[in-house]
C-alpha cells in the first residue's frame, strides 16, 4: 500500500510539475522579447473590447426576440421526469 501511494504522489506530482513548465512556456511565448517596445496586456479588466460589447448586442437582441430555446425545455422536462421518478420511487 505504502508503495502505491509512492508511486501515484510521484505521478501527480510529475503531471504537476509539467503542467508548470507548461504554463511559463506559454506565458513566455506571449510575451515580445524586444526591448524598448511596449505592447498592449492581451486582456483588461476595465475596459470592454469589441467581443464584449458584440456579446451584450446579441444578448440583447435574444430577449427582444423572446425564442423559447428547444435544448432548455428539454432540459426541463428531462428533468422534471426525473424528479418525478425518484419521488415516486421513495414514496412507494
Amino acid at each position: 500500500m505504502k508503495i502505491f501511494l509512492l508511486k501515484i504522489s510521484l505521478v501527480l506530482s510529475l503531471f504537476f510539475i509539467g503542467v508548470l513548465i507548461g504554463s511559463f512556456h506559454s506565458q513566455n511565448a506571449q510575451t515580445p522579447s524586444f526591448y524598448g517596445q511596449a505592447e498592449e496586456p492581451p486582456f483588461s479588466f476595465f475596459e470592454q473590447d469589441e467581443a464584449e460589447i458584440d456579446l451584450q448586442k446579441k444578448r440583447e437582441r435574444l430577449q427582444d426576440e423572446e425564442n423559447v430555446n428547444l435544448f432548455s425545455k428539454a432540459g426541463q422536462s428531462l428533468a422534471e421526469a426525473v424528479t418525478f421518478a425518484a419521488a415516486s420511487l421513495f414514496n412507494s
